[in-house]
């Protein structure tokens, strides 16, 4: 209730969206995060492949450098020194197996440039370089000499092939920066989508809980006042579930049948409340009015004076006013009701009828006779012995007093 009426139901709906919007996004957030960072870096390790690369690239500067000074070495005319011809032997060996360490490198063959295709070939023809420098023997000078006119052009294609590799490394290395940045400006967005929602949510709430406040407080007061209502005009109000079999009550209608007001009992237990000559005339009142409720697809409203047994045993006559609700087959659904206590009217009601038989006996042992002119109204009542005591014909009603009396004695009347 919002002062005093229904809070909307779309209000009530649209906290319920909020909080479900609120939950989902939050989980959605944590269920996805998982999957589409990955998603947006699954890429090899550019880094660590850069150093590898890198790497490389020292170990065929250092292969060159060997090369060149053995060239040199040679083109003097005279025998180089063992030394540098060991210093190319092993810069040979150390770039194979260098170029082996970087294909073997977790996800190389999908950054590097043709499937590192150039690495492969360059790997196969060095590391057969290299076992030529391992059993040359006494023929040393003229494999070195052979090994470094053929590894020439190979360090010169796998040095462009680098240069295309870093290339290629760097755009993924933009690309993933570019990508993580998309993910981090998604998030903060998610972010700033979730806090807004959170705030409007905390908003809706407060307001909520205020509606909710004053509604409770305004519900308070009218079921006060109700309470104080049926109190004062002795009615009570109680409700039958047919389907769960329990009755429930309001505190007049506890105190008028001397029950616990907060307790409940089946509709068994209510049926016997019943003083038993008048139960059947309430249950074949109920069959009716289910039989036409389901007819006609409405509640029916039934009237009816029954009495029944207070808990202390004592019995009470009762005014019930109720409406009973059945279902399309037929069967009972609901039935509510206000009662009213009327047994101090009935007793009254019946004296009255008690003392009226008295005075119309003691009227015709008499044979007396009287009656009642109301000047307000000009109605006459006459008591039955009077019709007799005049002779007149009781479904004529009362004559007027000019048509009984003598004309000689109607003046002084």
């Amino acid at each position: 209730m919002k002062g005093g009426r229904v809070v909307p139901a779309w209000q009530q709906r649209l906290l319920q969206v909020c909080l479900v919007a609120v939950v989902g996004a939050v989980f959605l957030a944590l269920a996805m995060a998982p999957f589409v960072l990955p998603r947006n870096m699954e890429t090899a390790d550019t880094t660590a492949m850069r150093n590898e690369l890198f790497e490389l690239h020292l170990g065929i500067d250092a292969l060159d450098r060997a090369l060149s000074d053995w060239q040199g070495a040679r083109a003097s005319g005279g025998t180089p020194d063992e030394s540098l011809g060991l210093q190319f032997d092993e810069r040979t060996q150390l770039l194979a197996h260098r170029i082996g360490v970087v294909l073997a490198c977790p996800g190389g063959m999908a950054v590097l440039p043709e499937n590192a295709q150039t690495l492969n070939r360059g790997r196969d023809r060095i590391s057969a370089y290299a076992a030529l420098l391992s059993k040359a023997g006494t023929d040393i000078v003229a494999t070195r000499d052979r090994v470094a006119e053929l590894l020439g052009p190979d360090l010169l294609e796998i040095d462009r092939y680098l240069t295309n590799a870093f290339r290629r490394l760097g755009q993924i290395t933009s690309n993933d920066r570019w990508q993580l940045t998309r993910v981090i400006v998604f998030a903060q967005r998610l972010a700033s989508f979730l806090l807004a929602v959170g705030v409007l949510t905390l908003i809706v709430l407060w307001m909520q809980h205020r509606v909710l406040r004053r509604a409770e407080t305004s519900l308070n007061t009218v079921m006060g006042d109700l309470a104080e209502a049926q109190r004062i005009a002795h009615i009570g109000n109680v409700h039958r579930d047919y389907e769960s079999d329990t009755v429930s009550w309001s505190p007049e209608f506890a105190r008028i049948y001397g029950l616990d007001p907060d307790g409940h009992m089946t509709g068994a237990e209510f049926e016997a409340l019943l003083l038993p000559v008048d139960a059947e005339k309430v249950l074949e009142s109920e069959r009716k009015a289910f039989a036409r409720s389901a007819e006609t697809r409405a509640p029916v409203r039934r009237d009816l004076n029954f009495r029944a047994v207070r808990g202390n045993g004592e019995v009470i006559e009762l005014a019930v006013q109720s409406e009973l609700t059945a279902n399309a087959d037929g069967t009972p659904h609901s039935m509510m009701s206000t009662v009213r206590d009327i047994t101090v009217e009935a007793q009254a009601r019946r004296a009255l009828r008690e003392s009226e038989r008295s005075l119309a006996a003691a009227q015709r042992i008499a044979h007396l006779g009287s009656f009642r002119h109301n000047y307000n109204t000009g109605r006459t009542t006459w008591s039955s012995e009077l019709y007799l005591v005049l002779g007149c014909d009781p479904a004529e009603g009362p004559r007027p007093l000019r048509q009984i009396v003598h004309r000689e004695d109607f003046e002084g009347i």
